[in-house]
């Protein structure tokens, strides 16, 4: 299950790694995931993560077009 669980860590990490599309259902939602498993584990891998996705979020967050909504909209951030 482990082996697994960090197959999906390497896969969701680098898909994020762009922050193009920083809303709940993309690209935010894997930087709550891996907050979510540092908080589960405790692991300082999994804050590095959340600290790398959150420093690129808050660099594309001016430059990303946000629709209305409450799950691919600028509602979704908040």
């Amino acid at each position: 299950m482990i082996n697994l669980l960090n197959k999906i860590d390497i896969i969701l990490f680098s898909s994020a790694r762009k922050m193009s599309k920083p809303i709940i259902n993309n690209d935010l939602g894997i930087l709550v995931y891996f907050a979510t498993r540092y908080k589960i584990s405790n692991e300082s891998k999994y804050k590095d993560k959340c600290t790398v996705l959150l420093k690129k979020f808050i660099t594309v967050f001016n430059d990303y077009n946000f629709s209305s909504g409450s799950l691919d909209g600028f509602e979704s951030v908040f």
